[in-house]
């Protein structure tokens, strides 16, 4: 949906920069903005599963510049808050942590099931 204009309007600026994408849904956006900004390094957060698979498949090509987590969008907020050691989120999780394969842990509860984020449903 309004591919080119998002490409245009959320232009990253050049030299390394770091774009989150809170529901990255099958990757296609993503994709289009990996491809175009080769420096861009990209978070990719949705909270079915599924399509996360997908949108894996679909950047693997980026390799390292396309990183994904499932979550909720809101998760992207403890995110942002990388380097900072205070614990200043409702949730408990201020900062997001590495998992040993190198991807963001954006559960706002660590003993959750990352598949789940800790929801039921």
């Amino acid at each position: 949906m309004l591919l080119a204009e998002t490409l245009e309007w959320l232009a990253p600026m050049p030299g390394g920069a770091f774009m989150v994408d809170g529901t990255v849904g099958l990757g296609g956006h993503a994709a289009a903005f990996l491809d175009r900004f080769p420096d861009l390094t990209l978070l990719g957060i949705d909270v079915d599963a599924e399509l996360l698979g997908l949108a894996r498949s679909r950047l693997a090509r980026f390799g390292d510049r396309a990183r994904l987590a499932v979550g909720w969008c809101a998760d992207v907020l403890a995110a942002t808050d990388l380097g900072d050691d205070e614990d200043s989120s409702p949730g408990g999780a201020a900062d997001a942590d590495l998992r040993a394969d190198g991807n963001p842990d954006l559960r706002t509860n660590g003993n959750a099931d990352l598949r789940t984020n800790g929801n039921a449903d």
